[in-house]
């Protein structure tokens, strides 16, 4: 299921109509892991900071579509809009 997910980030997030290899270091680097140990407290806020960042990211992918946001996340919709609360994300709707 988490490889489900990741491959679908890949291909939101892709600029290009192939996934390329550098595209998954990149991810796998940038969000799954950490090589380099940092303290506990300061990886809590790094982990913290990437979660609400790939937040973003995937919101301004799905322009705003929570459900859409969600299911690439890998969440339940209550789960994302309680990390939105949490991280002060405001969510401005775009009604077409």
């Amino acid at each position: 299921r988490e490889l489900m997910h990741f491959i679908e980030r890949l291909v939101v997030i892709s600029k290009n109509n192939v996934v390329s290899a550098q595209d998954m270091k990149e991810q796998l680097n940038e969000n799954v892991f950490e090589t380099n140990y940092i303290g506990e407290e300061a990886e809590t806020n790094n982990h913290l900071q990437s979660e609400k960042e790939q937040i973003l990211l995937t919101l301004r992918e799905t322009h705003s579509n929570i459900s859409q946001a969600a299911k690439l996340l890998g969440i339940d919709r209550s789960t994302l809009y309680r990390k939105l609360r949490n991280y002060e994300i405001e969510i401005k709707k775009a009604y077409k």
